[in-house]
């Protein structure tokens, strides 16, 4: 019996030591089956042992889950009061926050109701002063319509007083000598011809222009002259045929136009020459328009380019 006992003992003590309190969770069902199976083919001894055995096992499953129950709630603690403080914290952050972008859109809006307010002033001023640039813009076309009106006027009224006047370019410097009004008296007869002039030519001034004295071989300075009778302008200007030379200069007898209407009547020049060229008949009307007699019937033009064109369809052609 004492022997028996003793087998009992140390095949409960290797059975205690195969299945610790550790291992006891992770027991199968074959494990099991296969201990009851081992319990009723042993002694009554090894029923015992494992009886024990598994008290133990439950004690010991016990305080394990007593263990990790106390881990698990103090963990949960810990981790409940990491979780409230940093709710706090994280209440705090985002209140601060909060302050922080109330302060920033109310400086916004203050920024942005001010740009509104400017934008709505600047609007007001930008409407108002398209209204007035409208308005001088009316006003500035009205005036330059009058001012061209009245420059017009202007050259007209200078033209007309210079009605009785004659330029004369390519006299001698001190050809006059000390009278420049005796000298013109006889030059007129000498250069248009004496049998021409019935009376003397009456004369009211006579100067040379108003530019500084050439030296030598310089082109000497015009003469203008005013004559008393508008009919004594008119007899010379048509008496003024072909080239025309005194003391052996060639000189030249124009009206006295103001500087705008000499530089449009001068424009014609080339045209001019080609048409007397052609022995085309012409003639130059005031201010500045141009006249061309072709087979009887007049062409007029105020430009130089529609006169060219005139003259290079109709009579270069023809020549």
């Amino acid at each position: 019996m004492k022997k028996s006992s003793r087998r009992g003992k140390q095949q409960g003590t290797q059975v205690q030591k195969t299945i610790t309190p550790f291992t006891q969770g992770s027991l199968n069902t074959a494990d099991s089956a296969a201990v009851n199976s081992q319990e009723k083919t042993s002694a009554p001894e090894t029923r015992l042992s494992l009886q024990m055995l598994r008290e133990e096992l439950q004690t010991s499953r016990e305080a394990v889950l007593v263990q990790i129950r106390a881990d698990i709630a103090a963990s949960f603690k810990e981790i409940k009061t990491d979780f409230a403080s940093l709710r706090k914290e994280t209440k705090a952050n985002i209140w601060a926050i909060r302050d922080e972008l109330t302060g920033e859109l109310a400086r916004l809006r203050s920024a942005q109701a001010e740009t509104a307010n400017t934008q709505k002033e600047m609007g007001v001023a930008l409407s108002d002063t398209m209204d007035r640039v409208t308005a001088l813009e009316k006003s500035q076309q009205l005036i330059t319509k009058e001012c061209k009106k009245m420059q017009e006027k202007c050259q007209d009224l200078e033209n007309r007083s210079r009605r009785q006047n004659l330029r004369l370019v390519g006299v001698a410097e001190g050809a006059e000598g000390g009278n420049m009004i005796k000298f013109l008296m006889d030059f007129f007869p000498a250069v248009l011809g004496a049998d021409n002039f019935s009376s003397p030519v009456v004369i009211d001034w006579a100067h040379r222009t108003l530019a500084l004295r050439p030296t030598n071989g310089e082109r000497p300075r015009p003469i203008l002259v005013c004559l008393h009778y508008y009919t004594d302008r008119q007899k010379i200007l048509g008496k003024v045929k072909g080239q025309l030379s005194y003391g052996g200069d060639q000189v030249y007898i124009f009206p006295d136009m103001n500087p705008e209407v000499s530089r449009q009547r001068a424009a014609f020049n080339q045209v001019k020459r080609k048409l007397r060229e052609a022995n085309v008949t012409y003639t130059l009307f005031y201010p500045a328009r141009l006249a061309i007699s072709v087979d009887g019937v007049r062409h007029s033009f105020d430009s130089l380019k529609a006169a060219e064109e005139f003259y290079n369809q109709k009579i270069a052609k023809i020549d």
